[in-house]
C-alpha cells in the first residue's frame, strides 16, 4: 500500500514539474501527475510480488552454503543431531562443537562463517572487551572511586 509520504513525494515533484514547465494547462498537470501516481503503485506491486521468488532462492542459497560448508571440511558430527530434543544430547553436542572448534582459529572460523553470509562474531575475554575499539569508543567502560572502597 502506497502510504502518505509516497503520494506527498509525487505531489512535490508533480508541482514542481508543472511549475518548470512552459505549459500552463492544468488538465495536462493532472493527467501527468495521475500517470506518475499509477507507476509508483506498479513499482509497489512489483516490489510485493518479489518476496515470493527472493525468499525461494534465498532458502535455496543457504542449502547450498550449508552442504558445501559440511562437504568442504568434512566434518562428520555425531547422531546427536539427528534428535530434536537438544537437552537429551547437549553434552555430546557441546563436545562435539568444541572439537570441530579447536581445529581452527577465530580468526579462521570467522573467515569461514562470513564467506557463507552467516551472522558471527568473535566472543571476547574480559581483557580483550575493555580495549575493544567500539568499546572506547562509546565509553562503556568508566572509571570511578566508590565512595567506601575507593
Amino acid at each position: 500500500m502506497l502510504n502518505r509520504r509516497h503520494i506527498r513525494i509525487k505531489v512535490l515533484q508533480a508541482f514542481y514539474a508543472f511549475s518548470q514547465s512552459n505549459n500552463d494547462d492544468l488538465v495536462s498537470g493532472e493527467k501527468e501527475f495521475m500517470h506518475s501516481m499509477k507507476k509508483i503503485y506498479d513499482l509497489y506491486i512489483y516490489l510485493i510480488q518479489i518476496y515470493i521468488p527472493l525468499k525461494r532462492l534465498a532458502n535455496i542459497k543457504i542449502e547450498e552454503a550449508k552442504r558445501s560448508f559440511l562437504e568442504k571440511d568434512k566434518q562428520v558430527f555425531s547422531k546427536a543431531f539427528v534428535s530434536n530434543n537438544i537437552m537429551e544430547n547437549r553434552d555430546q553436542i557441546r563436545y562435539d562443537f568444541d572439537e570441530v572448534f579447536q581445529t581452527k582459529t577465530t580468526d579462521e572460523w570467522l573467515a569461514i562463517l562470513l564467506a557463507h553470509d552467516i551472522w558471527c562474531s568473535q566472543v571476547n575475554t574480559f581483557d580483550e572487551m575493555v580495549v575493544d575499539p567500539q568499546i572506547e569508543h562509546n565509553e562503556m567502560v568508566l572509571d570511578y572511586d566508590h565512595p567506601t572502597v575507593g
